[in-house]
This record gives C-alpha cells, structure tokens and sequence, in this order.
C-alpha cells in the first residue's frame, strides 16, 4: 500500500466531539425536567401515595435531597429546638421532651408556713404564675427556682413596709377629726397651751368660758364641735380672738344667764366679784344689780349647806 491510501489516525479525525456536561449542570437538567406524576409509577398502590409528608416533593431528586438531610438531623444528638413556623404541637412535644408537666397542676408549689400573717400572699397568684409558667415550657425545677426568688424578694420588700409603717407611727399619731397628726405638732401645742394657762393664771377658765359662750352665740353648736375635734378648741391664738368677741359682744346679763347652767354658785359668787363693774361707782344701778345677786347666791349656798 502506498502511503497516502494509508488510513489517517489523527485525534479527532473522523470523529465528532461530545462537550462536557458539569454535575451541577446534570443537576439542573434533571430538576427542571421533573418527572410527572412520579407516586404514580413509584407508589400508586401502596400507602405512602397519599401521605402529606410528600405533598412537597415533586421529583425523585428532590426526594433523595430531603433524605440526606433528615439523615443528617437524625445524626445529630439532643432536642432539636423548633421555629417560629412549627405549629403549637409541635412546641407542646419540645417542651415536654425538656420535662413541662402535662397541666399547670403539675407543679408543686408549697406555701412556706414560716410567712408573716400579714405577708401579701395570694393563692390566685400563684395559680396564675403556674398557668404562665406552663403557656412558656418552664420546667418544675424552673418554677420552683423562680417561685422562691420571688417568695424571698417579697420578704425584703415586706420589711422594707414594715419598717416604713413603724417610722410613720413613731412619727405620727391619730387625732379625732384630724386623722394622723405629726407628733411633733402636738407636743409644740401642748407647749403653748401651758404657756397660755400660766399667762392668764386665776383667769384661764373663766376667759374659756367667755370664748366658749361667744363661739356658741355666734356659731353655733357645729362650730363648739368642730374647733373641739380639732384642737382649736384651746389653741391661744383662737381663745383670744373668741374673748375679745366675748367682751366685745356679751352683755353682762348673758355672761351671767350662760353660766347658770353650767357654773355652781360658788363659781358664779367668784365671777360676780371678778367682775369690774361691781366696784364701778359710776354705774350704781348695775352695781346695786351685781350686789343684789351676789347676796342671793350667797343665800341660796349657806341655805342648802345648813339645810
């Protein structure tokens, strides 16, 4: 044979080149020619053909792409925590995996017996607490930690109360028609009235009399009452504006027919001579008056003292 009847062994002569498909290429192909109703051909007569585990796969590779991955979840150790998009169940399977109880009931809580009787403890609290405790997964030793840091922070904040209420009462003291009173007003009230009764000495009683009388005639019962349940009642300053009114206001014959009743003669014979217009020799008559009276009451005592 001659040389050029001799066949060409060239690379590639005679041949037709094939290109090169990648694996994620074959991949693609695959996926997007998806295989129809592939339960049909695979699982038509059996009961995995209507189970909703598999209403989202749609091709045999992305049957073999959710095996792998549940292979590798089932590969992993521990409780697998679910997500936001999981239902309720779900969650109610992972909380009791950690330990919840299967109701509210389920936890053990136990009033401690050493509280104080007046400690603010509340048995629908504690129902509550448990109701929230459960809705969230907390486990029984979750609940029984957080019930005693709360059992012990209500003890400080109840000895904090305690503490404040026996500094309010050392501080304050209940006075009828005023309520709590600073001690302190009192005592600089008592203070004053002392003062009051030493500067008016013999007079003091009589000059309330007169305040007395004078606040009755111009206000009335429910003023006495008022200035009584207060304090006002022999607070200087209040006394000595009702006696002024007293001697600005009351004639003598209202000083005397108020004390009637209220005065026993002896005290009665003391006002008359306490008075200045039984030495006032420029008003005879009224003086005649006092006299004439004073000699009566003093008939009337030695008559029942020797009766």
């Amino acid at each position: 044979m001659s040389e050029d009847l001799t066949p060409q062994i060239d690379a590639g002569l005679g041949q037709e080149e094939k290109p090169e498909v990648a694996e994620t290429d074959l991949e693609t192909k695959v996926s997007e020619e998806k295989l129809p109703n592939w339960r049909e051909t695979y699982l038509k007569d059996t009961d995995l053909f209507d189970n909703p585990s598999l209403a989202t796969i749609t091709d045999p590779l992305t049957l073999a792409k959710a095996f792998v991955e549940t292979k590798a979840l089932v590969g992993k150790k521990g409780i697998i925590l679910p997500t936001e998009k999981d239902p309720p169940e779900k969650w109610d399977e992972f909380y009791k995996a950690l330990g919840r109880p299967d109701t509210a009931d389920g936890y053990e809580i136990t009033k401690p017996e050493d509280l104080p009787k007046e400690f603010p403890y509340s048995d629908e609290r504690v129902t509550s607490f448990k109701a929230l405790a459960h809705k969230i997964g907390l486990t029984p030793a979750h609940v029984k930690e957080l019930y005693n840091w709360q059992i012990a922070e209500g003890r400080k904040e109840f000895a904090a109360y305690q503490e404040s209420v026996k500094a309010y009462s050392d501080t304050f003291v209940d006075v009828e028609g005023l309520g709590k009173v600073p001690k302190q007003w009192i005592e600089d009230h008592n203070k004053v009235v002392e003062t009051f009764k030493v500067e008016l000495g013999d007079k003091y009683d009589t000059m309330m009399k007169k305040a007395t009388i004078a606040a009755m005639k111009f206000g009335g019962q429910d003023l006495k009452d008022f200035v009584d349940k207060t304090g006002f009642g022999d607070n200087p300053a209040v006394v000595r504006a009702w006696i002024k009114v007293a001697e600005a206001t009351l004639t003598e014959d209202e000083w005397v027919a108020s004390q009637e009743g209220t005065m026993s003669r002896k005290d009665r014979i003391a006002a008359i001579n306490r008075d200045p217009a039984l030495l006032d020799t420029t008003n005879l008559t009224r003086q005649r008056e006092l006299v004439a009276q004073r000699n009566l009451l003093i008939d009337e005592e030695y008559a029942d003292k020797s009766a």
